[in-house]
């Protein structure tokens, strides 16, 4: 969510808004989530949209930590980098 969290305090004030709602949510609620850390979370289509409308610098799977690989069959890689030791 720090992701998130400073990605919507780059954007000029105005454009806050704009960009949760093309992401189809409201700034408020990305606030609420956000605050409120591991007891919201985002459905996958915000998520997808959220990740999309940033070109990437929002991240699916961290804004879905616990079953990002549920969700996206394409990020199981990631669970393996995660889990696998060195």
């Amino acid at each position: 969510m720090t992701t998130l969290h400073s990605f919507l305090n780059n954007l000029p004030p105005f454009a806050r808004n704009a960009f949760a709602v093309s992401c189809g949510t409201t700034e408020g609620y990305l606030r609420k989530v956000i605050s409120e850390d591991k007891t919201s979370v985002l459905g996958p289509k915000v998520c997808n949209q959220l990740e999309i409308r940033s070109g990437g610098v929002i991240k699916r799977e961290e804004l879905r930590s616990k079953d990002y690989f549920d969700i996206w069959p394409d990020l199981m890689h990631l669970k393996k980098k995660r889990t696998s030791k060195p």
